[in-house]
C-alpha cells in the first residue's frame, strides 16, 4: 500500500470507523503530552522553523543551502525528520564488526575489499578487411533526445563511422560505414551490467552496474565521526569508464569514476557527463550510512539540504569532463526521484511529495474533537501522556474517539467528515517538488525549489523555454461521498520555480498519456475511451489557454514533431469503447492549432503487438531529409517498419525482419536495424538487405 492510500485510509478510518485505526497507524507515531490542537501547532512550527528561506538577489532568487558540521548533527537532523527504518545488515554476506569508542582519526576509516583496478581491461580484436572510407563525414542519425545538444545515455551509439552496442557486460564496436567493409572489430568487457553509452569526440563512455563480490563490512565508530559503508545489495555501485577510441580496434581506458546508489539518469553536454544517482538515507538507531563517491566517503560537511522534510534520499550529481579527466560531485538531501529534465543551463530533479500521514492523523483528530465534551478531550490527553508503546496508545485513543463519534447523529457525523476534508483538502493534494540546479561544466549549484500539484508522466511532460519551466501533470482529487477523479494541468514557472501561469482541470477523469512542448505550444494526449489531442498556447506564459483539440479512437504514447506542420503519434489503436486493438501510427496536421486534424494513420492490428517506443523514446528514429521514420515492433511479428511521409500521408516503405529489435539508425543511404545479437544493413530506398553482422 502506498503512502497516499495510507493517508486516505487514516482519514476515512478516523471519521467513519475509528476502531480500524489500530491496523493502519504505524507504531512509531510521535507521542505528545499536549492537547491535540497544540500537537498540530508544534508539528507545523517545527516544519516552518527549519525551512530554508529564499533570499532575493536582484532579479534572481538564491536558495539557502545548509550543510552539517558533524556526523552527529546529521544523525540528529534525520532523527527529527524521518522515521527509523529496519536495518539492511542481513543482506550483507560476510562478517559485521562493530568497533565502539575508537580513538578519533584524522580521516574517516572505511574498510572494504580492494576496489577495481584502474588498468584498462583487455580488448578482443577481430581481424577485418580494409577499404577506403568516405572522403567527407557521412550524414547519420543520433540518439533521439529531447533537448538538442544534450545527449542521453543509450545502449546503441554511432559516430557515423562506427556503431557501439552494449549487451550485458560487453560493448561491441562495429565498423559500420561503408557497408562493404562493415564488421565487428573489437569488444570491451566490464565487470558488471552495462546501463548505457555515450560517444563524444573519440571518447567512449560506459556506464555500468558493477558486479559486487561478497563484502566484509566493518563499521568504525569514533567520537564525532561515524563511517558506514553502503548496505550490500541495496545500493549498487555505478561505474563510469572512459575510453579513447581513436583507434577503435584497440580502445584504451583513460579514466574511471564510481558512486554507490540507484541510477536515475545521465546526460552529456559540452563534453561533460552528468550522472544522477540516489543513495538511501536510512536511519537505524544512531546510524546513517553515508554515500560513497570514487571510493571515498562523502563527509557530512559536503552534504547539502534545503529544509526539513518527511523523507529523504541522498541525491548524488556526478559531473565528469571526458576530455580533461576531471570530476566533481555534489550531494543533496532531496525527495526520492525518478524524473529529471536537463537543458544546456539547468538540471531539474522532480520528486513526489506525499503528506505526512502522522500529521494527517493529528489534524483529523483535532477536528473530530473540536466540539467533543471536555471529559473526552481529557481522556485523550491522559492517554497521550501514558508511557506506553505508541501503537497501544493510539489504539486506546481510537477506542475513545470511536465511542464518542458513533454516538453522534448522522448529520453531525457528516458535518465532521466534510470539515475534515475541507481542512485537509489542500494539505492532502498530490504534489510534485521541483529542484533546479544550474550547470556550468563541472560546477553545479542549487538555485531554486518549488512545488506544483499533480504528478508528471515522463521527461516530455517538462520543458524549459525562454527562462520559463513548463510542466504538465495529472492530479487525482479525492472528495467525500464520491470516487476519486483525475484532472490534468499545465503550469508555467519562472526560474525561481514560482507558478506564474496555469491551466487546470483539463479532461476530467482522463490522464495524460503523451506530452510534447514545442516553442510556444504544448500538445497533450489524454485518454479514457477516445484520444483527445490538446493544442495549448503558451505564448503568454501567464495565461496558458487551449487553442483546440481533436478526438479520435485510440491514443498516442509518444509524440514527435515532423517539420513545422505535422506531429507524429505512436500509440495504441482502440475501438469506440476504449478496448485496445493493436498499434496505431498517426500523423496530425497542427498547422492550424485551433483545429488540429488527423490526416493519416496506419494501424497494425494484434493485441500482442508492441513497440519499444511506447516505453523508450530512444527507440524512435527519424530521417526528416528523406521523409521516413522507423518503428520497431515485437510480438506476433518482429522487426522494424520503415514508414514514409509523403504529402501528408503515411505509407509503409518496407519491413526489416529482425528478432528483438532495439534501435534503428541511418548512415547516408543505409538503414541499420539493431538487436542485441546482430545488425542488419538495408538500402533506404528499396529496404533490401545488404549485409548482416553478428554480435558474438
Amino acid at each position: 500500500m502506498d503512502e497516499k492510500n495510507i493517508v486516505l485510509g487514516l482519514v476515512v478510518a478516523l471519521i467513519l470507523v475509528l476502531s480500524l485505526l489500530t491496523s493502519t497507524i504505524p507504531p512509531n507515531i510521535p507521542s505528545t503530552t499536549s492537547t491535540a490542537h497544540s500537537t498540530v501547532s508544534s508539528i507545523v512550527t517545527d516544519q516552518t522553523t527549519h525551512a530554508a528561506m529564499n533570499t532575493v538577489n536582484g532579479n534572481a532568487t538564491e536558495i539557502q543551502v545548509n550543510t552539517f558540521n558533524t556526523y552527529n548533527e546529521l544523525v540528529e537532523f534525520m532523527k527529527s525528520s524521518i522515521k527509523p527504518k529496519q536495518p539492511l545488515l542481513p543482506f550483507a554476506r560476510g562478517d559485521v564488526v562493530f568497533a565502539l569508542d575508537v580513538v578519533p582519526t584524522p580521516t574517516p576509516l572505511l574498510m572494504l575489499e580492494s576496489s577495481k583496478s584502474t588498468v584498462a581491461p583487455a580488448t578482443v580484436t577481430v581481424p577485418t578487411t580494409t577499404a577506403a572510407l568516405a572522403k567527407s563525414p557521412p550524414e547519420y542519425s543520433k540518439t533521439n533526445v529531447q533537448v538538442e545538444g544534450v545527449d542521453e545515455l543509450d545502449y546503441v551509439k554511432t559516430d557515423g563511422e562506427y556503431i557501439y552496442v552494449a549487451r550485458d557486460n560487453t560493448v561491441y564496436i562495429v565498423r559500420a560505414y561503408p557497408p562493404d567493409i562493415a564488421s565487428l572489430i573489437s569488444k570491451i568487457q566490464v565487470d558488471g551490467m552495462v546501463k548505457g553509452l555515450f560517444v563524444e569526440n573519440r571518447r567512449l563512455i560506459i556506464v555500468y552496474f558493477e558486479k559486487q563480490a561478497p563484502l566484509t563490512i566493518t563499521y568504525t565508530i569514533v567520537k564525532e565521526n561515524i563511517v558506514v559503508p553502503p548496505p550490500y545489495k541495496f545500493a549498487p555501485k555505478v561505474v563510469i569508464e572512459i575510453y579513447d577510441v581513436s583507434t577503435p580496434e584497440s580502445p584504451v581506458k583513460i579514466g574511471e569514476y564510481s558512486a554507490y546508489g540507484s541510477f536515475v539518469a545521465s546526460r552529456l553536454s559540452n563534453n561533460v557527463v552528468y550522472v544522477i544517482l540516489q543513495y538511501p538515507a536510512i536511519l537505524y538507531k544512531d546510524f546513517v550510512p553515508l554515500p560513497i563517491v570514487n571510493n571515498e566517503v562523502v563527509p557530512p560537511s559536503e552534504i547539502r539540504y534545503f529544509c526539513k522534510d518527511y523523507s529523504y534520499v541522498f541525491t548524488i550529481i556526478l559531473a565528469i569532463d571526458v576530455e580533461n579527466a576531471e570530476s566533481n560531485e555534489e550531494v543533496f538531501l532531496t525527495g526520492s526521484s525518478a524524473r529529471i529534465y536537463m537543458s544546456k543551463k539547468n538540471l531539474y530533479i522532480l520528486s513526489i511529495k506525499y503528506p505526512d500521514y502522522r500529521e494527517v492523523y493529528v489534524k483529523a483528530l483535532d477536528i473530530i474533537l473540536e466540539d467533543a465534551p471536555e471529559n473526552v478531550k481529557e481522556t485523550v490527553n491522559k492517554i497521550m501522556e501514558l508511557n506506553v508503546d505508541e501503537y497501544l496508545k493510539y489504539k486506546l485513543i481510537a477506542e475513545v474517539v470511536s465511542d464518542y463519534f458513533n454516538k453522534l447523529s448522522s448529520a453531525k457525523r457528516k458535518e465532521i467528515m466534510e470539515n475534515v476534508f475541507n481542512e485537509l483538502r489542500e494539505f492532502m493534494r498530490e504534489r510534485t517538488v521541483i529542484y533546479r540546479f544550474s550547470i556550468n561544466g563541472l560546477e553545479i549549484k542549487a538555485e531554486a525549489k518549488g512545488e506544483i500539484p499533480g504528478k508528471v508522466l515522463d521527461q516530455f511532460s517538462m520543458d524549459e523555454f525562454e527562462d520559463y519551466f513548463r510542466v504538465a501533470t495529472t492530479e487525482t482529487i479525492y472528495e467525500p461521498y464520491a470516487p476519486p477523479k483525475t484532472v490534468n494541468n499545465v503550469y508555467v514557472l519562472n526560474m525561481n520555480l514560482e507558478i506564474v501561469g496555469k491551466l487546470e482541470d483539463l479532461a476530467l477523469n482522463e490522464k495524460i498519456y503523451a506530452a510534447r512542448f514545442s516553442g510556444t505550444k504544448c500538445y497533450l494526449v489524454t485518454f479514457r475511451r477516445v484520444d483527445p489531442l490538446f493544442a495549448i498556447d503558451l505564448s503568454n506564459p501567464r495565461e496558458p489557454k487551449v487553442l483546440g483539440f481533436l478526438k479520435t479512437p485510440g491514443f498516442s504514447e509518444y509524440l514527435h514533431p515532423f517539420g513545422d506542420r505535422y506531429l507524429i503519434g505512436i500509440g495504441r489503436a482502440a475501438d469506440k469503447y476504449g478496448r485496445i486493438r493493436g498499434l496505431k501510427i498517426a500523423l496530425f496536421d497542427i498547422s492550424d492549432p485551433e483545429n488540429p486534424r488527423e490526416v493519416s494513420n496506419i494501424t497494425l492490428e494484434g493485441l500482442g503487438l508492441w513497440t519499444p517506443i511506447l516505453s523508450d523514446h530512444k527507440a524512435f528514429m527519424i530521417n526528416e531529409n528523406k521523409s521516413y521514420f522507423a518503428v520497431p515492433v515485437r510480438g506476433r511479428i518482429e522487426g522494424i517498419y520503415i514508414i514514409g511521409v509523403n504529402n501528408g500521408k503515411l505509407l509503409i516503405k518496407g519491413f526489416i525482419s529482425l528478432k528483438d529489435p532495439i534501435r534503428t539508425i541511418y548512415i547516408e543511404d543505409f538503414i541499420y536495424g539493431i538487436s542485441l545479437w546482430k545488425i542488419k544493413i538495408v538500402d533506404d530506398t528499396t529496404i533490401s538487405e545488404i549485409k548482416t553482422i553478428s554480435l558474438a
